[in-house]
């Protein structure tokens, strides 16, 4: 996470994509800029928001329960 304020945090990808989430403070609670994490968010039109963040070491990164991610 490069980016964290009280309603919104930036997110870049290992490949370099970068995304803007919009969030409450409850739902970035006990992660900081420069922490590892992983969202999991809705989009309605161009808007992101977030509904889950939490610190990760980034090898538990993808779907959870090893399912297929949405679109694939």
């Amino acid at each position: 996470m490069t980016e964290l304020s009280a309603t919104s945090l930036t997110a870049v990808s290992d490949d370099g994509f970068s995304k803007i989430y919009t969030i409450d403070s409850s739902v970035a609670s006990g992660v900081e800029t420069g922490d590892t994490v992983s969202v999991v968010a809705t989009t309605s039109g161009t808007t992101a928001t977030a509904e889950s963040v939490r610190e990760t070491t980034g090898d538990d990164q993808g779907p959870p329960d090893g399912g297929i991610p949405p679109g694939q």
